[in-house]
């Protein structure tokens, strides 16, 4: 006889029962006695808790220990839990506490309670529950880190985001949004309709017209706009908005980015202000020769406005002869990809006429190497080409006047090119055809250094337009001779500066001696000022010095100023000052040669100046020092460098800390490998370990070792270097991403060999669970398609069973009807006939519905089920069918049958709704192991790299498909050549299994 509620003989087996199932809750459960001590808890509890199953919970008077609230510091007591406080039961109320563990691990839990009532309504005990809530804590403190992450790169980039609702007019802005217009980011964002104070009235006017244009269409846009800062200023802003639909489609708002480049603006203006002061033709293409920069030389040349040619290519203000010639020389430019050089004719609008003209154009490619800007500049050179011709006209009255002169006698053009030279001009080079010159040079005929010298002073002539008398040296059949050279500018009617022309005569007996005097006192004065060293002579006696023109630059004092001691002293560094001093006096005393480094502030600019000093004593006859000669030399470049350098280090190894990717290289000869701090810090090994390949091979985990040896020794060979495997550090396992760049000389023969080393443990530990995560998406996706396959197999069969058996009953019962009571009831006959005609439609739509629930054709085999499907879809589309199969290769079991099916039923539909084919070809057939199924059309295709095509839901369904089964799935397609579906199902997980 039951003597409970639950139908159990004892009240101890309904105990049992209920405190079974509190036991098997996935939630950890207390329950407290009225006076609130634990009378039981469950599993999940004591595994909360930290202690064992039969192990007794460690209490004080009752209650648990070990609960903390969220400070992790202050205890809380089960019985001073809120919802239990003055008699509340608030049974939804949840606090957060931690459960501090007996290991000293900590658990963050979701605390609720409730009170225990007995049937008369009196209080039997309490219930408290605590739920981990750890994972959910991870996912809120990852979702602040990419909510922070996302505003500092905003911030970096100058890009602030927003979201506007129409419905509503609630506008959203990101705190970056908030900096570019100067507002407290804590104050509410502006509504549209206060937008026209954030913005000058023509931007607000091109804003609201591409938001309403917007809002209508459906079309993004991307504006130029003037927006108000806070402070007054104006800065400028390119927007791009794009539409917000709700999930029926429809506009519900917009969303987009604003990003400040006023400061790029700036920079843009400054550039094309720079631009147009330069005195030379400068214009900028773009890829496809359209202008787009023109400066005020270019204007002044051409005749053309700036503003009539950008965006153009020309064509409509040059000739189309000269058009063709430019675009011509354009693609030369692009295809030669360095600099080039043209004579072009240009038409200038200003002289009615096409000038002779030298360009200069360079390409500029970004770093894909796809083309950006092809800059160039052009110089008028037709005065010029007129002028060289005069020149060349006169040359043979010349020739005569010149032979007949006791000195060397030549001519040059403005590019120092001979044009004209005498006998002796000719005996002295070498040169015994100086009719026919052939345009050489100085630098054909002398020593660069020579050249250079004697290309120098033609311009000097050309350039000042006066003649010039100096001493200059030469060679005379190859012996070095000096000669007193008179150099004059060769100057046409129009004023126009053709050449220069000059006469020489042999004076090197007259200079020798007087060059051999100076020959040593000129080299020490330019070698000491081309290497920076100023001399100087201290006078011990006086306290005096006599300084070099260069020690008066370095120190900043005017040439000619008296030196002392004090003047001196009250430039160098205080600090350095003492150093100095002790320096000089122990030259003084031990007589010997010193040196030291020491800084000064400059006297004329204040800068500071690194340096290093030199001097020895000077004696007189008897020995005494009299005098301390000193050189100085500023190494300030060099001090500079070495602090750029250091700092740049310190920063690189910050920034390999914060990557985890430390840097390594190797040196083969000697086998010693080099490392970076993170890199030590990686690996776990003392900073500045000496270390060879084998010591890094050591570090490697064990089954890895082989691997990541014949990875290198194929790096030695030309192969690339780009290896993850694991390292054992500390006992524990780390997996590390390795990169190297060998360089190798031309004999092959290894130069150098860089690497770094990039510490991946967390990604891969995200690559593992993002996997295990696809695998349980794909099962449940399998079982939800095996299920749904199962259901519609089942109303199916219930269709055709009992829903078709009782309408041919009931068509039968209408028949009986109509023979027994309709014989002479015409009204009776017509009316049966309607309801037999309306029936007969219910069974074959019943039939339709069952057949494409489940075709029965498919227990006859996938071949005649492939049949039927393209026979009914040609009879209703009117698309020509080829199929092609071998029944006896297929030997597929009901699930791959099924599969298969709705793989080629699915290409159909998407045919019929996407590819506009009037044919399709379907084949079946066994392959290395594999089921083939190929699906090709004739349709317009589609380009399967679009990412919009790739995501189509029929393709992920096709794909997903095949996988179900062990297989694979391809999809290819061209615009306008069709497509094709190549399917491959194992043959071994898709023959009948048991």
């Amino acid at each position: 006889m039951s003597t409970n509620r639950l139908g159990f003989k004892t009240p101890e087996d309904e105990s049992n029962l209920l405190y079974g199932i509190v036991n098997g809750l996935k939630d950890a459960v207390v329950v407290l006695d009225p006076a609130f001590k634990v009378i039981f808890i469950n599993k999940t509890a004591r595994l909360l808790f930290g202690f064992e199953l039969s192990q007794r919970p460690p209490e004080h008077n009752g209650q648990l220990d070990g609960i903390f609230f969220p400070d992790r510091i202050t205890p809380c007591s089960l019985s001073k839990l809120p919802f239990f406080t003055a008699g509340r039961n608030d049974a939804g109320a949840e606090i957060e506490l931690y459960v501090q563990r007996p290991d000293g691990s900590c658990t963050a839990v979701s605390a609720s309670g409730r009170t225990l009532l007995g049937n008369d309504g009196d209080v039997q005990g309490w219930l408290v529950t605590l739920t981990d809530i750890t994972q959910q804590k991870q996912r809120e403190y990852e979702l602040r880190q990419r909510a922070e992450h996302l505003e500092d790169a905003q911030m970096m980039a100058n890009i602030g985001s927003w979201s506007w609702d129409a419905l509503s007019d609630k506008v959203y802005w990101s705190d970056e949004l908030y900096r570019i217009f100067g507002l407290d980011p804590q104050s509410p964002a502006p509504s549209y309709s206060e937008h026209p104070n954030f913005y000058t009235p023509d931007s607000f006017a091109r804003l609201n017209d591409a938001v309403q244009t917007a809002l209508n269409t459906g079309l993004s846009y991307e504006l130029d706009l003037d927006a108000l800062h806070a402070d007054g200023t104006i800065r400028t802003l390119v927007t791009r908005g794009q539409v917000k639909r709700d999930p029926a489609g429809q506009i519900v708002g917009l969303k987009g980015v604003a990003i400040d480049i006023s400061n790029r603006k700036r920079v843009d203006e400054q550039l094309k202000l720079i631009i147009d002061m330069i005195p030379m033709p400068v214009f900028v293409k773009d890829a496809n020769s359209r202008f787009l920069i023109i400066n005020k030389a270019c204007e002044e040349q051409w005749g053309w406005m700036a503003a009539n040619l950008l965006g153009s290519d020309g064509g409509q203000y040059f000739p189309a002869e000269q058009m063709q010639v430019f675009l011509a020389k354009d693609r030369e430019v692009w295809a030669s990809g360095s600099l080039v050089i043209n004579e072009e004719l240009v038409w200038t609008d200003k002289l009615k006429e096409s000038r002779l003209c030298v360009t200069l154009k360079k390409p500029i490619f970004d770093s894909f190497g796809n083309p950006l800007y092809l800059i160039g500049t052009t110089e008028d050179i037709t005065e010029r080409r007129h002028a060289e011709n005069s020149l060349r006209a006169t040359l043979a009255s010349l020739r005569a006047v010149y032979d007949n002169l006791p000195f060397l006698a030549w001519m040059k053009d403005r590019e120092g090119r001979y044009l004209l030279a005498n006998k002796h001009w000719s005996q002295a080079v070498g040169i015994d055809d100086r009719i026919n010159l052939n345009g050489i040079t100085d630098y054909d005929i002398w020593p660069k250094e020579l050249a250079e010298h004697y290309r120098s002073v033609d311009q000097q002539v050309m350039a000042s337009r006066q003649q010039i008398l100096l001493t200059e040296k030469a060679l005379d059949e190859g012996r070095e001779t000096w000669t007193e050279t008179i150099k004059a500018p060769i100057i046409d009617d129009k004023d126009q500066v053709l050449g220069t022309t000059g006469i020489a005569r042999d004076i090197t007996d007259s200079l020798s001696a007087e060059q051999q005097l100076h020959k040593f006192s000129e080299r020490l004065r330019l070698a000491s000022k081309a290497a920076a060293i100023g001399i100087c002579e201290w006078d011990v006696s006086t306290g005096l010095a006599e300084w070099d023109e260069r020690n008066y630059e370095i120190f900043g004092i005017p040439p000619g100023t008296p030196i002392d001691y004090r003047t001196w002293a009250k430039l160098v560094f205080p600090e350095d000052l003492p150093n100095a001093t002790i320096k000089l006096r122990k030259l003084l005393n031990k007589k010997q040669e010193i040196h030291w480094e020491f800084r000064i502030h400059r006297q004329n600019d204040g800068a500071l100046r690194y340096i290093q000093a030199s001097a020895i004593p000077a004696y007189k006859p008897g020995g005494e020092v009299h005098k301390i000669i000193g050189v100085n030399l500023d190494v300030t470049d060099f001090k500079e460098i070495e602090i750029a350098l250091r700092e740049k280090k310190k920063h690189l190894s910050h920034a390999q800390a914060m990557a985890h990717l430390g840097s390594w290289s190797l040196d083969l000869d000697n086998n010693e490998l080099t490392w970076s701090d993170e890199n030590y810090r990686i690996f776990g090994i003392a900073i500045d370990t000496p270390l060879s390949y084998e010591d890094f091979l050591a570090q490697v985990h064990p089954d890895d070792r082989a691997y990541v040896d014949a990875k290198w020794t194929a790096a030695l060979q030309g192969e690339p270097y780009d290896i993850q495997h694991r390292i054992l550090v500390d006992g524990k396992v780390k997996w590390i991403r390795e990169r190297a760049v060998l360089e190798f000389a031309p004999d092959g023969s290894l130069l150098r060999s860089v690497g770094t080393s990039q510490n991946i443990t967390e990604l891969k530990l995200v690559e593992s669970d993002l996997e295990a995560s696809r695998l349980q998406l794909r099962q449940l996706a399998a079982r939800r398609e095996r299920t749904r396959e199962e259901e519609r197999k089942r109303i199916a069969r219930d269709i055709h069973d009992d829903l078709g058996q009782m309408l041919t009953s009931l068509r039968m019962e209408i028949a009986l009807l109509r023979i027994n009571f309709a014989g002479d009831n015409i009204q009776l006959l017509e009316n049966i006939q309607s309801l037999t005609q309306l029936l007969d439609n219910t069974i074959q739509v019943t039939r339709e519905v069952a057949t494409k629930l489940r075709p029965t054709v498919l227990e006859m085999g996938i071949g005649p089920a492939l049949e039927w499907l393209v026979k009914t879809t040609s009879l209703q589309s009117g698309i020509e069918f080829d199929i092609f199969y071998s029944e006896s290769d297929l030997d597929l079991d009901e699930e791959a049958a099924i599969v298969v099916f709705r793989i080629v039923q699915e290409s159909i539909n998407n045919v019929l709704k996407h590819a506009q084919a009037t044919k399709m070809t379907i084949s079946m057939k066994v392959e290395s192991g594999n089921y083939l199924l190929e699906i090709g059309d004739n349709g317009k295709g589609f380009d399967y790299k679009s990412p919009r095509e790739v995501n189509s839901l029929g393709l992920i369904g096709i794909q997903e498909r095949a996988i179900m089964l062990g297989g694979e799935a391809k999809i290819s397609s061209t615009q306008g050549k069709g497509t094709l579906i190549q399917v491959r199902i194992p043959v071994s997980t898709a023959g009948h299994r048991q």
